[in-house]
């Protein structure tokens, strides 16, 4: 490390302590959106999920899910993914095909797989099978696709209707934020980081344990259904940037006689009804009994959304509905 800059592994394995992600100006130019779900990064992100102790409580139903579905086939993948969902990049293409993702795998230089298993351990030691991995043994590669179908079977195949639905509608719904109010708007609604105008860093963390900084090569939105964590950065082949985030899923617990729940979700919803009277974000939380992270990364996505404005008084942040909230919470003036 040097100054105040960190290299992009640094930052990958720190990020779920402080630290901070800047975007140049030819990378806000450059913003896109991934046109379909990547298989296997979304087994990778379901291995690591279900290893967190806690999670986004808004994201507390798909960690429950996750841990009924992800079952002894995926022990080996467990080794190589963490938590913090930090593993080797090459066992995560974004590919759009399951096959044409294995394929990728076992396609990578062998000087590849040994650097990175060797950076992913460089402070651990690596079971058996992985340092047979890392010597390109026949064994070891059978040993990781296996894991990788039957993990995929039993994770994305069995529930392929709620992963896909969840990736399409938090697409449209930023692509539609993107049209009406611009990319600031998409960037400061993904969950679990803030934006700040220029860089990411954590809700509640702060930017000081090191910096680092995209470099206009282009950057690609790939939101998850499998994912509760961080913001999380991956390199593409093709040398542009890979944000991963866990997909906002408005109808995790859609109720048929209340439209507003449907639409938003039921506490983004208990949110907006809340502020028909304004709050702080101290005050939704304790109100919600959800944490002030959370109620915080709920009002930036009603904000984002033109139902919510937040403005600053004295120490604390006070929310409240505009008029399109109140109509949308039954409240029209």
């Amino acid at each position: 490390m040097e100054g105040d800059r960190v290299s992009y592994h640094d930052w990958h394995r720190n990020s779920d302590g402080g630290g901070s992600l800047g975007l140049t100006y030819q990378d806000l130019l450059n913003v896109k959106l991934a046109p379909r779900p990547a298989p296997l990064v979304d087994v990778w992100l379901a291995v690591a999920t279900v290893q967190r102790p806690r999670s986004n409580p808004l994201f507390a139903p798909r960690r429950r899910r996750l841990c009924g579905q992800v079952g002894q086939a995926a022990l080996p993948l467990a080794d190589l993914v963490n938590a913090d969902g930090d593993g080797p990049d090459y066992l995560a293409p974004a590919t759009g095909d399951l096959d044409e993702g294995i394929h990728a795998i076992l396609s990578t230089p062998d000087s590849v797989v040994r650097s990175q298993l060797a950076d992913l351990f460089a402070r651990r030691p690596a079971p058996p099978w992985v340092r047979q991995l890392a010597d390109g043994d026949r064994e070891a590669r059978t040993t990781l696709v296996k894991a990788l179908r039957r993990t995929y079977r039993d994770v994305i195949q069995a529930d392929h209707q709620r992963v896909r639905e969840t990736f399409d509608r938090d697409s449209a719904w930023r692509a539609d934020l993107m049209v009406s109010h611009g990319i600031a708007a998409v960037l400061g609604s993904i969950p679990n980081t803030r934006w700040t105008g220029s860089a990411f860093t954590r809700p509640e963390g702060d930017g000081d344990r090191g910096h680092f900084e995209l470099d206009g090569g282009g950057v690609t939105l790939l939101p998850s259904a499998t994912w509760t964590g961080n913001l999380l950065l991956e390199r593409n082949v093709d040398g542009t940037w890979l944000l991963i985030y866990a997909a906002l899923d408005p109808a995790a617990s859609p109720q048929a006689d209340d439209p507003l729940v449907a639409l938003l979700g039921r506490t983004r919803a208990a949110v907006l009804r809340l502020l028909t009277h304004p709050h702080h974000t101290t005050a939704i939380a304790r109100e919600l009994g959800i944490s002030p992270a959370t109620a915080s990364t709920h009002a930036a996505v009603l904000r984002a959304a033109g139902l919510v404005t937040s403005h600053r008084y004295r120490s604390a942040v006070l929310h409240s509905c505009t008029i399109l909230g109140r109509h949308l919470a039954g409240q029209s003036r």
